[in-house]
Parts: structure tokens; C-alpha cells; sequence
């Protein structure tokens, strides 16, 4: 399908680099790739998690960078999920 549309010059030429491929139409084809297979993994991300919050009883907040996770006080997984944060925080701690 033939499409027209204005792509800024400088977005267009940094595109091409970064996927190294010489044409535009390659360059705009594989982010319109990349867009897709992101918005489905998005999705699968999110069902994911829905279910893994409905197996342990947890409310489930799903935002851009992160899964929230809020538990009763009552929950019998809630040592485990402490654990288990604490070692995430320390992995990724970079101070």
C-alpha cells in the first residue's frame, strides 16, 4: 500500500542508523514490527500478571514501568513476596 506522510528529517536518519537499513521504507516497516510485537507482549504481560494476582489473592496495578502488587496482611505468600522483593531492590540497587 502506498502511503505519504511527513517523517522529520533528523528522526528519520537516526531511525536508519539505528536499524542499519539503507531504505526508509525498511527503516518505518521494522518499527511498525517492533510496535506490534511491544503492544502484544504489552498484552500478554498484562494478562500475566492479572492472573498471577487472582491465584494469590492480590489486587494488581499495572502502569507503564511497573506491576504493583497489594496483598492482605492476612495473605500466606506474603513472607514469600518480601523475599523475594528484597532480593530484586538489591540486584538492581546500583549505589
Amino acid at each position: 500500500m502506498r502511503t505519504n506522510i511527513e517523517i522529520d528529517d533528523a528522526l528519520m536518519a537516526q531511525a536508519q542508523r539505528a536499524s542499519g537499513h539503507a531504505t526508509k521504507k525498511q527503516t518505518v516497516e521494522q518499527a511498525l514490527r517492533l510496535m506490534i510485537r511491544l503492544r502484544r507482549q504489552q498484552e500478554v504481560d498484562v494478562a500475566f500478571a492479572n492472573t498471577a494476582g487472582a491465584a494469590i489473592g492480590a489486587l494488581v496495578t499495572i502502569s507503564v514501568r511497573r506491576i504493583k502488587l497489594a496483598m492482605a496482611s492476612g495473605c500466606p505468600y506474603k513472607a514469600v513476596f518480601a523475599t523475594a522483593h528484597r532480593a530484586l531492590c538489591a540486584a538492581v540497587d546500583t549505589s
